[in-house]
């Protein structure tokens, strides 16, 4: 993918920025272009949850022409389990802690939008952690997500509403990557 900047925004109630309410750490750059996340916090004493967004600054329209919808399969992969743990024990874990965590694939970005409980944020970032840096792509979970997709796809040419969608999208953007359909499936694990 020709666009990959990963960008983290936390918002949480925990306080890293040392009694500051915000803080906004600006990443470093190379001839402009950021070579690391850019972190953003904001500190809410009485919240009683905290919510994370990993927003990776690419999406369907830098998919290869010839590989549409690879931005929605890795982006669904990736809450499928990970090297450490199974599908099963990955959401077994999140439940727990009273944690969900979804991927949301638009045209632009892969985002991975999570919450918990403020007590049991460590343990999340862990999974996040985990899940980010470390994915299974099993390929038991591969074939079943192949499956879930292909399915998706015939659910999609029955509904006349979608089909009408999609032509009236591939009219408008012709010649460009918006053309091309985005898959677009909440995939949400926990509570």
């Amino acid at each position: 993918m020709v666009r990959i900047l990963l960008c983290i925004v936390f918002v949480c109630s925990l306080g890293f920025a040392k009694g500051k309410t915000s803080f906004r750490a600006e990443p470093p750059t190379e001839n402009g272009v950021p070579i690391s996340p850019t972190v953003f916090y904001e500190k809410s004493p009485s919240a009683l949850t905290a919510d994370v967004s990993v927003v990776i600054m690419s999406g369907s329209v830098d998919d290869p022409v010839d590989k549409v919808g690879l931005s929605n399969f890795v982006g669904e992969m990736v809450l499928r389990g990970t090297k450490k743990r199974s599908r099963q024990k990955f959401q077994t874990e999140l439940e727990r802690i009273g944690g969900t965590l979804s991927a949301i694939v638009t045209s632009d970005t892969i985002r991975f939008n999570g919450g918990v409980i403020k007590e049991n944020f460590p343990k999340f970032m862990e999974l996040l952690e985990d899940a980010l840096l470390n994915p299974a792509f099993s390929e038991k979970d591969f074939a079943e997500l192949k499956t879930e997709i292909l399915n998706d796809i015939v659910h999609v040419k029955n509904s006349n509403n979608r089909l009408g969608g999609l032509a009236a999208r591939r009219e408008i953007f012709r010649g460009t990557p918006l053309e091309r359909p985005v898959i677009e499936k909440y995939i949400v694990t926990g509570k």
